[in-house]
């Protein structure tokens, strides 16, 4: 697989947000690069012309939707494995289905290289940077790497007394967070880089029967199951040695959103004073699983 067009631009603040095409008339002739900024992929007019609003996130259907597990599977993508596959399961927001999510890169899928992309769409391959080396390969290729895309914000970070072996600390929010609350999804709002954080509009829509127009509420949980942050958001690209890729490769001294804050509650340094998150972190969390508020 040929990666080299993909290789430059990772990982992207979060902040670099594009919501549509208007926002970026003034830069009209800048040569972009393959990877050029953050879009939402819900919206057609996303990108610049000649870019694709490609999704980032590889959460995939669970084996049983009744029983919804954490990370889900991994995403079967057309003509590379069969989604009958144990462990593997239908995309939830990137392949066919890149359009139900709100987290993408803009993209220059003619210069991603010859088999690099999805058959759907052309779309650099999303994939999971907290997986395991396996998995990336099973979904990746041999001798490719998931680099994250976005750097985590700290509204994407939750309090949990149960981290750092029970002293406390921030962790990412995912999607036992995003079920959390009564009624579920009532705390997973709009901020940071939480997927489909606008009433579970993609996952709904992923659960809705074509036919009878009726919402499968155990798919709906399943997926909403599978929600997260940028930190769970990445491309495949190519093993290049020399490359900075977060989080497999993180800069020295780098920490991300959590990791400052959780350095600034061990230090007693208020939130709000920690870094620039206008109030920062995504609430609390009473265990690994617990609620947010």
């Amino acid at each position: 697989m040929s990666f080299a067009n993909l290789s430059k631009f990772f990982v992207i603040p979060a902040a670099a947000f594009v919501v549509g095409a208007s926002a970026a008339i003034s830069c009209i002739s800048v040569d972009y690069p393959t990877v050029a900024f953050r879009c939402n992929p819900r919206l057609t007019d996303a990108c610049p012309e000649g870019f694709t609003c490609c999704s980032d996130d590889p959460s995939a259907q669970s084996d049983d939707p009744a029983t919804p597990t954490a990370n889900g599977n991994l995403p079967a993508y057309l003509n590379r494995v069969n989604e009958a596959t144990p462990g593997f399961g239908v995309p939830l927001f990137s392949g066919l289905n890149n359009t139900r999510g709100t987290s993408g890169m803009c993209v220059d899928t003619g210069r991603v290289g010859a088999g690099a992309g999805l058959f759907e769409n052309g779309c650099p391959v999303p994939c999971n940077p907290t997986w395991e080396p396996g998995e990336v390969q099973a979904v990746c290729g041999a001798g490719t790497m998931c680099c994250q895309t976005v750097e985590l914000t700290a509204d994407d970070c939750v309090f949990d007394q149960a981290v750092n072996g029970g002293a406390g600390g921030y962790r990412p929010l995912n999607g036992a967070d995003a079920v959390s609350g009564s009624p579920p999804g009532s705390t997973w709002t709009p901020g940071g880089t939480k997927q489909d954080a606008n009433g579970f509009r993609g996952c709904t829509e992923f659960a809705t029967d074509p036919v009878t127009g009726m919402v499968n509420g155990t798919i709906l949980l399943d997926c909403a199951n599978q929600l997260t942050v940028a930190n769970q958001r990445g491309f495949c690209l190519g093993g290049d040695p020399t490359r900075v890729c977060l989080p497999s490769q993180p800069q020295p001294g780098y920490l991300d959103a959590c990791q400052q804050l959780t350095l600034c509650f061990q230090q007693g340094i208020p939130v709000d004073q920690c870094i620039g998150s206008g109030g920062g972190g995504g609430g609390t969390s009473t265990g690994t699983t617990g609620t947010t508020g």
